[in-house]
């Protein structure tokens, strides 16, 4: 066997990943992230990569020793994380080919349980109380969190009671049975770390990390450990066992190689056998390179620094959020398949035709609304059709936050899951809009379902991508519109399809909202133009639900008006959107918002020649349901079961997986989404224009 290339692969923001690949049909991939210098490890591995083609990959060791002494100038951050990169993707490659986890290969597991540790954060401390008492609810049984982000060098009396006060904070929230660790970041000098760390004992924290930067540990660090009984941690900008020797002389008795800058799996080993002769123990970090989290596992679990007590000892894994995703009792299921992530098998996604017992969904985005559909769809039980295997945002405590609730890996892109080898069939895509047609793209061009968050797009030439992308890819593309998935949106099609209301004369769609400014205006709903971010995202909603009711809408014309109001966040702003459709019926879209709305509300009417039926929408109790008024009928009665608004979020979720088990048609497509987005775009230009009424069909075609 023998290596026929090195790739690198740059992912925005600040990701590097490696990859070998060889002619037995093995590849292996390995993360050279280094934080704000991935340009530099990029550069080191095109100077390394010609050593490597053509020698076998599994001579591992004796490539790390060419690799890091081959040079007449040795070591550093950036040609370590360079080695690392190379060093775990050679292991990778090895657990390949002979089939085994890489924890094998190591000498086997020595345990099947580590203890891990939640981060809260604390550079903005509004409630670390309450953020200490998340992980604890989710079964963390230890917490890690900043000293400060203002913290200088000689931080003032009142910054150093602030550090004081936040760990009062978070060591009542947690009780006398759970720990917490605090994170200097090596911000402060030696003698204002000192005087912290005294102050910091009588709140028992399990470690203090980094209290001064790297360069200055060899001078200062034994005059920190000596005086205190509180154990210290250190080691994340430290690049090879020989630079811990000193840090682990002075008494440091927490070592925290990372995997990404460390020299890889084979120096973390060597670093984790260092601290073992001191009694230290090894805690790899892995905060921010999300593939090398899982590349960590294999030294916790496969190092004997002390056998585990009933309560999991001391931590194995710094950062768990980050790098299992939960306090987890198997580790390398936390990787997302059966065996380690060494080995995965890249099982393909679901084969159109076949039925499997359970679809693999990544949720990316876990912003507000990726949160909710964590809570609401993915906490709650699935009868065994599909589950959530990992959890993606940009935003490292959004990702977190939903890994720790679903006990799932989190990552920085899809991109990253897909190197980490976690086997999924699908992507729940719950993204900001003008994100969702790169990301469905990149998701159908790795053969994934796709469901995404209304709006399809912000612009027809985007919508029309995305299309084009799921029809010629063969798999199922769905919407995440609520309105057609509701009870009582579906009992009012079938009223007017059995001819109860009679001949439609009408249709009308209102919605009073109480959202605050951030909503309308911020980079998750802005627009250009009057209205257009709340537009694009409600006005698609509603444009859904007329066409739901009316059928296919030719026209559309819109105005707007402003109104002063009390409050700071500027002026009540209403629009009238008329819809014209096929049939030859007119409808109507009322939106206000900042002003007062219902616990129960009719979000649409049918008017018709023998009966009028009310769509009513309820977002705070389950009072929503359709209701038919007729002759002799004055108080109208209930034509659908009460529902409450956001159990929709479960329904489309549910729809979309029956749809890719079943192959069929999802109850709202890429194609419907597509038309709801060309109707409102073309209720946005009529608005640019005076208000005369827009053709659709110009706008769908550009």
């Amino acid at each position: 066997m023998q290596i026929t290339a090195v790739e690198t692969f740059p992912v925005a923001p600040r990701w590097l990943f490696v990859k070998i690949s060889t002619d037995a049909g093995f590849d292996g991939w390995g993360e050279a992230t280094l934080e704000g210098d991935a340009e530099a490890v990029g550069a080191a591995l095109t100077a390394l990569r010609p050593q490597l083609p053509g020698a076998d990959p599994l001579y591992i060791e004796n490539h790390w020793q060419r690799l890091t002494k081959g040079g007449f100038y040795r070591g550093g951050p950036v040609l370590a994380s360079a080695v690392s990169g190379l060093d775990q993707a050679l292991r990778d490659i090895a657990g390949r080919a002979y089939g085994v986890p890489v924890h094998e290969l190591l000498g086997g597991p020595v345990r099947d349980s580590v203890r891990v540790y939640g981060w809260i954060g604390g550079d903005c401390p509004a409630d670390l109380g309450t953020a200490a008492r998340a992980p604890r609810e989710a079964g963390l049984s230890a917490v890690k969190m900043n000293a400060g982000a203002r913290l200088t060098a000689l931080p003032s009396r009142s910054d150093s009671a602030q550090v004081v006060e936040r760990a009062r904070q978070v060591r009542e929230a947690l009780g006398d049975d759970r720990d917490f660790a605090i994170d200097f970041d090596g911000r402060v000098a030696a003698p204002a770390a000192a005087r912290l760390i005294r102050q910091l004992e009588d709140r028992h924290p399990l470690f203090v990390e980094e209290p001064v930067a790297p360069e200055h540990e060899h001078a200062n660090l034994r005059r920190l450990t000596e005086p205190t009984s509180t154990t210290i941690a250190t080691g994340e900008r430290l690049c090879s066992h020989a630079e811990f020797l000193p840090v682990l002389e002075a008494g440091v008795r927490v070592a925290q190689p990372d995997i990404a800058h460390a020299g890889g799996i084979s120096e973390v080993r060597r670093t984790a056998v260092l601290a073992e002769t001191f009694g230290a123990v090894p805690a790899p970090h892995c905060t921010r390179a999300r593939t090398g989290q899982s590349r960590s596992r294999p030294t916790p679990t496969g190092h004997p620094h002390h056998p585990p007590s009933s309560t999991g000892g001391l931590p194995a894994v710094s950062n768990p959020q980050r790098a299992a995703g939960n306090s987890v009792s198997n580790p390398q299921r936390a990787a997302g398949n059966s065996k380690d992530v060494h080995a995965v098998t890249n099982e393909p996604p679901v084969p159109p035709g076949s039925e499997p017992a359970i679809v693999r969904i990544v949720l990316a985005g876990c912003g507000a609304i990726g949160w909710e559909v964590a809570k609401r769809v993915y906490t709650q039980p699935t009868d065994g059709r599909y589950r959530l295997v990992a959890a993606v945002d940009p935003h490292a405590d959004r990702a977190d936050a939903v890994g720790t609730l679903l006990g799932v890996p989190a990552f920085a892109s899809l991109a990253e899951v897909l190197a980490a080898g976690v086997e999924f069939d699908a992507v729940d895509q719950r993204l900001p809009h003008h994100l969702h047609v790169d990301a469905a793209l990149e998701a159908l061009a790795a053969g994934r379902h796709v469901l995404v968050e209304k709006p399809l797009a912000t612009s027809v030439a985007d919508a029309a991508r995305m299309v084009t992308a799921g029809e010629s890819s063969g798999l199922v593309t769905a919407v995440a519109e609520n309105y057609p998935h509701l009870a009582a949106v579906k009992a009012a099609r079938r009223a007017i399809a059995a001819g109860e209301a009679g001949v439609i004369r009408a249709l009308r769609t209102t919605r009073a909202y109480t959202l605050g400014g951030v909503w309308v205006r911020d980079g998750w709903r802005a627009g250009t133009g009057p209205s257009s971010g709340i537009m694009l995202d409600q006005g698609t909603h509603h444009m859904s639900l007329l066409r739901q009711l009316g059928g296919e809408i030719t026209a559309v014309a819109a105005q707007h008006s402003t109104v002063p109001e009390d409050a700071d966040d500027g002026a009540v702003e209403t629009v009238l959107l008329t819809a014209r459709f096929a049939s030859g019926l007119a409808g109507h879209s009322v939106y206000s918002w900042g002003a007062a709305a219902l616990v129960e509300e009719a979000e649409a009417t049918v008017f018709g020649s023998k009966a009028r039926i009310d769509v009513r929408v309820s977002y705070e109790a389950d009072l929503g349901h359709a209701r038919s008024f007729g002759e002799g009928s004055p108080q109208g009665a209930a034509i659908s079961p009460p529902e409450n608004y956001y159990d929709s979020h479960r329904l489309m979720v549910d729809d979309w997986v029956a749809a890719i088990i079943e192959q069929r048609r999802p109850l709202v497509t890429f194609t419907d989404a597509a038309a709801d987005l060309a109707a409102v775009i073309a209720a946005a230009t009529s608005l640019h224009h005076g208000g005369d009424f827009v053709e659709v069909a110009e706008i769908a075609e550009g």
